[in-house]
């Protein structure tokens, strides 16, 4: 019986996870079949959109599955760039997180350490960066909020960003990319995995979905314990 109910708890708390994901609605890049169009850009600025090229894929060896990569083309910022149309609405993951992992094979640059957002604000295309942490040799995992708090305008250094501010650009982005830049010179190869926003999940659909995964994990284990 112990062992029948360690098996339903290990079930519940599978199936809670993914029922969050769910209610959530997130949007995520796994790259465990290809790119799933992401590209590379090198920049000069934070808004530039550089020139673009493609990024290498890996099936294995990510943080979960597939990853994609890029070596360091220049001496200037090299990004990891989402397949965003411009004008796309994104204000669903207001107050949600923006996560993913990253790795680099150098650490030892951190000025341009950044996430960067692009889209409209008062009719003005604008540019918001978010400063993070160097990634280790091994996957790093990052989580930025979702809010104004999180970015400042233009670069590092720019005023915080205001919640009508990053609203406004939340719901008309044009661009989102990722610093692969990581070392003091030409010498890197970063990679990237597991990309995701992800909203607030409204609590009436999450307490039912959670409600049914844990009617489902009852109405099995009862059925072994019959057995």
């Amino acid at each position: 019986m112990k062992i029948q109910q360690g098996r339903a708890t290990r079930l519940l708390a599978v199936l809670s996870l993914g029922v969050l994901a769910v209610a959530a609605g997130a949007q995520t890049w796994t790259f465990d079949g290809d790119q799933e169009g992401w590209i590379a850009r090198d920049i000069v600025s934070y808004s530039d959109l550089g020139d673009p090229s493609e990024l290498m894929w890996t099936g294995s060896g990510g943080a979960s599955g597939g990853y994609v990569s890029k070596f360091d083309p220049s001496m200037n910022t090299f990004c990891f760039s989402a397949p965003i149309t411009a004008g796309t609405d994104y204000s669903a993951y207001l107050g949600g997180n923006l996560t993913f992992s990253l790795q680099s094979d150098f650490n030892d640059w951190t000025a341009d350490s950044v996430v960067i957002l692009r889209g409209l604000d008062s009719g003005n295309l604008t540019t918001i960066v978010s400063a993070l942490p160097a990634p280790n040799p091994t996957w790093t995992g990052y989580s930025i909020d979702l809010t104004g708090a999180s970015f400042r305008i233009g670069n590092q250094s720019g005023a915080v960003v205001s919640d009508a501010q990053f609203a406004s650009i939340m719901g008309n982005l044009s661009t989102f990319m990722i610093s692969g830049e990581y070392g003091n010179g030409v010498k890197e190869t970063t990679g990237l995995d597991s990309v995701s926003f992800g909203a607030i999940p409204e609590p009436s659909t999450t307490a039912v979905l959670l409600g049914s995964a844990a009617l489902l994990v009852a109405g099995i284990a009862r059925r072994r314990c019959k057995r």
